[in-house]
């Protein structure tokens, strides 16, 4: 490695480090999906069951195991907290970037290889992806080294190759099912279709050796559950999760088939010039077989998850890394620096504005929850001077962006590092302090009391608070003596009790009488 691409590597590393790994620990988990997953990784070595998840006591169809296992040895590791059940992803990522660098540069060169990798680690929906104790980052890992090799084979005709690629589909069939074999089945298929080479498709597909490379990895997990849970699991896991999931809206994620054009333009951000600029020369990207490999790959993964009948915003950066790298491609040849801090601009002008016209929201809020959520969003944002934060963020990328004599790669950094400031220390620093810090704290004192806990109109809640207090809740209609965890609003209406905890629209009580009973 010569001196220029030791920078390259070391600078890498630093945005790795700041964007992936800093403050890995201190938020709160997030949401449904990142506590289902760290309460079931909880749940799994509470009993000791390492074939099978459970959450809240029932079983858990919806993803492998594989994630699973690695949340449950990060955790023997450093501890049931946070920061273990998030490590893995981080680290995945991490591996994710550094691929993603290493096949750049194979076929372009260090700096195009930078560039490409630097913008995948600094994105703002990678950011947070890769800090989610979730699946994703996991599955991306694996699907991104399968295509990489896939296209070496293609290049090369090597079947160590091909043989990786299988292995790769495996782990990621045991992190997420099959869509570790349909993206790259199905990318691969029309690239060799173009390309005039099916034949080739076919003889690597059904080759007896990758077939067995990928039996002996992903197979013997999934007989031994089904041997277990029977049809129950293929009902669950394969015809639920996997085909209605593709077929018809899951959990009312649902959307157009328009749903990911906004995301994709806000999940590059601060490059979103670059991709407007990907968009506009892909003609001529389809004239050599590489370029054309990486839009097609992305295209399939676009228009595959456009056609879902579920739709999550995260689905899409199956796609991102040949997007990364068309964009990184295009840096040379955007004529004017100014056009870049365009989008980082808005993004944290926006920013800035946004906590200064929820007044006006929150007057009109007919759900008394969301009006208490946005006060206390303007509360916290006070509370964390993020508005002093976002002004230099916002007077850096300006001052960086338009004085002369700065090199464009310089602008690209900085604009990278301040849009990880402004996504992971303001946004999602807000967001955790807001909607989730509570339920957390609300679990802790939970976790004090004896006696059965219900949650009442607030179900999306339910697997922090479980996580949180280590004990599943009752699903059932609320008694007398029962401790409660539901919306501030509904509890007057429903029964009266101590107040154990209230905070941001939450509340945390124990139930003297039920009204009407």
């Amino acid at each position: 490695m010569n001196w220029t691409a030791f920078i390259y590597v070391a600078v890498l590393a630093a945005a790795v480090g700041v964007s992936f790994f800093m403050g890995l620990g201190q938020a709160p988990l997030f949401n449904k999906d990142e506590c289902a997953f760290s309460e079931a990784t909880r749940e799994m070595m509470a009993s000791g069951n390492y074939l099978m998840t459970y959450l809240n006591g029932e079983p858990r169809y919806d993803k492998p195991i594989l994630i699973y296992w690695c949340q449950a040895a990060s955790v023997a590791l450093f501890g049931l907290n946070e920061f273990a059940l998030r490590l893995p992803s981080a680290i995945a990522a991490a591996i994710w970037v550094f691929i993603t660098f290493l096949f750049t540069r194979k076929f372009w060169d260090a700096q195009k290889a930078f560039l490409a990798a630097f913008f995948l680690v600094t994105a703002a929906q990678v950011s947070m992806i890769a800090k989610a104790a979730i699946a994703d980052a996991l599955l991306n890992c694996f699907l991104t080294i399968a295509m990489f090799c896939i296209y070496q084979y293609y290049e090369t005709g090597h079947k160590k190759h091909m043989y990786i690629s299988f292995a790769m589909m495996a782990l990621g069939m045991l992190t997420k099912g099959p869509l570790a074999i349909v993206i790259p089945f199905g990318a691969s298929f029309l690239f060799c279709l173009l390309q005039k080479d099916l034949k080739r498709w076919i003889k690597a597909v059904f080759n007896p050796v990758g077939i067995l490379i990928f039996l002996a990895i992903a197979a013997p997990w999934f007989i031994l559950v089904v041997r277990e849970h029977g049809m129950d699991y293929i009902n669950g896991f394969f015809f639920e999760q996997n085909v209605k999931r593709f077929g018809s809206s899951l959990e009312h994620h649902g959307g157009s088939i328009f749903y990911y054009i906004p995301i994709v333009l806000l999940g590059v951000l601060p490059y979103t010039t670059l991709l407007l600029k990907s968009f506009r020369d892909v003609r001529a990207s389809f004239k050599t077989p590489i370029t054309r490999y990486l839009l097609i790959w992305f295209g399939f993964v676009f228009v595959l998850v456009s056609l879902a009948g579920t739709k999550l915003p995260h689905y899409i950066i199956y796609g991102y890394p040949p997007l990364f790298i068309l964009m990184a491609l295009q840096v040379d040849r955007i004529k004017r620096d100014a056009w870049l801090i365009v989008p980082p601009v808005l993004l944290i002008a926006a920013a800035f504005i946004t906590p200064r016209v929820l007044p006006l929201f929150v007057d009109r809020a007919k759900d008394p929850f969301i009006a208490a959520q946005l006060t206390a969003t303007m509360d916290a944002f006070r509370q964390m001077h993020a508005g002093t934060i976002l002004v230099c963020a916002l007077l850096l990328v300006m001052v960086i962006g338009l004085v002369p004599k700065i090199s464009r790669n310089v602008r690209l950094i900085v604009m990278g590092l301040a849009t990880v400031v402004v996504v992971n220390v303001v946004g999602m620093a807000l967001i955790g302090q807001v909607m989730h810090q509570p339920v957390k704290e609300a679990g802790l004192i939970a976790k004090q009391h004896t006696g059965p806990v219900v949650i009442w109109e607030t179900k999306q809640w339910e697997s922090g608070l479980v996580f949180y207090m280590q004990r599943f809740t009752e699903k059932r209609w609320p008694m007398n003596g029962d401790i409660i965890f539901t919306q501030s609003h509904i509890l007057p209406n429903l029964a009266e009790a101590d107040i154990l905890y209230e905070k941001n629209g939450f509340v945390l009580a124990k139930i003297k009488h039920i009204h009407g009973t």
